[in-house]
């Protein structure tokens, strides 16, 4: 009976570190949908820049060339057109930098999912076969998530830097531009 009593206190201790490694699971896997909505608001956010990075970018390099051609050297609109441009790649700049820290913390959120889950597996070696193998897969898909993350966000500021050096040569070239000298009232 003795011996009975100590299996079934062996059991009861197991059972209790099987439901304890199972919260732990559960957890992270909360965690894990929760980074991977926090990615997808991030890849979101990057789309969105840089759709607004090439619409308003675009519409402001396009203005910026039809004015130069219009008006020659009326470079305070040429600059204000610049300055808007470079306001524009700033703000998108900072969005992307907002993103990368986003990503760092999903990627964070991640680690430290993993980590319970692994301090879950050593608590139960049985189940922690299966469940450390699928949290490895999903650590990659975020690895990889976060480097497409990266890649965009990098992608993005490159094209503000390609809108700014594009504005900033248009607008020297129309500071190179001299207007005629025409007298009206002579040429009446």
């Amino acid at each position: 009976h003795k011996r009975l009593d100590s299996m079934r206190g062996h059991l009861e201790s197991a059972d209790a570190l099987q439901q304890n490694a199972n919260e732990e699971i559960a957890k992270a896997r909360s965690n894990y949908t929760q980074l991977h909505e926090i990615i997808d608001d991030a890849k979101k956010e990057l789309q969105q820049a840089l759709d607004l990075l090439t619409d308003e970018g675009t519409q402001a390099l396009a203005k910026a060339k039809n004015k130069s051609v219009e008006f020659g050297e009326q470079s305070e609109q040429i600059s204000d057109i610049s300055r808007d441009a470079r306001a524009l790649a700033d703000r998108l700049e900072s969005e992307a930098q907002y993103d990368l820290k986003n990503a760092k913390d999903a990627k964070d959120a991640v680690e430290k999912a993993h980590q319970l889950a692994k301090n879950a597996i050593d608590l139960q070696e049985e189940v922690g076969v299966e469940l450390r193998s699928e949290v490895r897969l999903e650590l990659d898909q975020v690895k990889q998530s976060l480097g497409t993350v990266a890649q965009t966000s990098k992608e993005a500021l490159r094209k503000a830097n390609e809108v700014y050096d594009a504005a900033l040569t248009l607008l020297n070239d129309v500071n190179r531009q001299t207007q005629p000298d025409i007298d009206i009232t002579k040429l009446k």
